[in-house]
Order: C-alpha cells, then sequence, then structure tokens
C-alpha cells in the first residue's frame, strides 16, 4: 500500500513539474517584443505560474501531523478561496512584464523541482486551505495549472492531462458515490456516480447510463471552461439520465477567471 501511495505521489509530482515547465513561457517567448495581446496572455500564464510556485514552496515548508481534509474537500475550498487570491495575485504582481514574471516563475520552478526532489517529503501540509495530504494539494494546484493552459490554448504534457483528469474523476466520486452513470475518460479515468437520486442503481458490471468524453473536453467541463450545453455534441452519451452529469459542473469553477 505505501509503495502505491509513494508511486502515485511521484506521478503526481511529475505532472506538475511537467505542467509548469510547460506553462511558464520560455525566455525567448517574451524576448520577441510580442503583440499586445500576447503580452497580456504571456504575462498571464507566467504571472499564474509564479504565484502557484510561490505557494508550492511556502506549502513544502510547512509540514503537518494534523489530520488533513479529504481530496473534495480540499479543492471545495480551492474553489471558495479563489476570488480572494485572484486578488492578492493581482496586487503583488503589479504592473511586472510578461519578461520579468517569467523569469521570476523560472527560478522558481528550479527551487520547487529541487524541494520535490527530496526522499523524504512531508505526507500532510499545511496550506492556505486547509491541511491536505501533500498529494492532494499537488493535486489541486496541477488542476489550477492545466486549466490556464487550456484557456490560452498552450500545449500541457500528456502526463499533467492524464493525472488532472484523475484527479477531479476522483473528486467527482467523492461527490456523487453511485453506481447509476459511469463517465469514462478513456485512456485517463473512469468513474461510477450516483445521478443526483435519478434511475436505477447498478450493482453488476456496466451502469445503463455512460458518458464518454476525451480528456481535454472532460477538464474544460469540471474546471468551468465550458458549459454542458456547448459541447455535449462531442461526447458519447446513452441512457436516460445521462443529463444528470450537467448538474455535477464544474467540480472547481475557474471559468470567470480575468486575465491577471
Amino acid at each position: 500500500m505505501a509503495a502505491r501511495q509513494d508511486q502515485a505521489l511521484r506521478r503526481v509530482i511529475a505532472a506538475f513539474v511537467a505542467e509548469l515547465e510547460a506553462l511558464v513561457p520560455q525566455t525567448k517567448e517574451v524576448t520577441t517584443r510580442p503583440a499586445a495581446s500576447d503580452e497580456r496572455h504571456l504575462r498571464d500564464r507566467a504571472g499564474r505560474g509564479m504565484v502557484l510556485l510561490t505557494d508550492a514552496l511556502q506549502t513544502l515548508g510547512s509540514p503537518t501531523t494534523t489530520r488533513p481534509e479529504s481530496w473534495g474537500t480540499h479543492l471545495r475550498h480551492r474553489a471558495l478561496a479563489e476570488q480572494a487570491l485572484a486578488e492578492v495575485s493581482e496586487s503583488v504582481l503589479g504592473r511586472d512584464s510578461a519578461a520579468s514574471l517569467t523569469q521570476q516563475a523560472r527560478r522558481l520552478l528550479a527551487d520547487v523541482v529541487t524541494e520535490l526532489d527530496h526522499p523524504k517529503l512531508p505526507a500532510a501540509v499545511d496550506t492556505l486551505f486547509g491541511v491536505a495530504r501533500l498529494i492532494d494539494y499537488l493535486r489541486g494546484s496541477l488542476v489550477d495549472a492545466v486549466s490556464v493552459s487550456l484557456r490560452h490554448g498552450s500545449p500541457a504534457p500528456a502526463i499533467a492531462l492524464t493525472e488532472a483528469t484523475r484527479a477531479l474523476a476522483i473528486a467527482l466520486g467523492e461527490r456523487h458515490p453511485g453506481a447509476t452513470l459511469e463517465v469514462r475518460v478513456p485512456p485517463a479515468a473512469a468513474v461510477q456516480l450516483d445521478a443526483l437520486g435519478e434511475g436505477p442503481v447498478h450493482t453488476r458490471g456496466t451502469p445503463p447510463n455512460v458518458i464518454e468524453l476525451p480528456v481535454e473536453l472532460f477538464l474544460e467541463l469540471t474546471t468551468g471552461l465550458r458549459r454542458w450545453d456547448e459541447r455535449v455534441a462531442e461526447t458519447y452519451a446513452s441512457g436516460a439520465h445521462v443529463n444528470a452529469f450537467e448538474a455535477m459542473l464544474p467540480v472547481i469553477d475557474l471559468g470567470r477567471r480575468q486575465l491577471l
């Protein structure tokens, strides 16, 4: 069990590092005099990365023996803090250019990689969103970072998309435990859910209500970047109660963010 947990943590760490490496602009992207609109998007990517990395460094330095909250609860607390954190981030980042933020974020990324490479990481940490298992804190930060990449149409590493999908599928399963509806996101995850009290409870095999959708669409829907009615045509859906899935969305609403 301990070995599997360590493997899961290492996968999430690898996904988080890969995603931040992709999210934070490369130096050459911000030194070629980008157009004003491109500068704004590059600044947002660099700024979001800098905020996530600064928070990660502070959190990794705050181990605790206090009992952690569940992954679903941690994600809910992140959502509740979104507006306040956005205001703080905007104030801290000030009017720094994309180039300046990129330089700072790149230094922070190197520091975070060093910290995460430590052989004995804390099991639980005291975060801005309450006490959480380290793996859950990093999952939350990974989901946040991936949502920024999706918003900007920036390529996100496959490992980051996969681990973010698994994390959000786990959160859905925690919030809506049951066996009436199965949501499949191949090849990353599949989760069986209660269709909000609708439909029969299935006890063996595949439930009669099935939704299958691609990874990026699942992530866009569960993070509030897209609405179900906008993208339902891109899914496979079978069963009388598949529309119950819409009421479960988003898992965390990051779709209303303003650019930094």
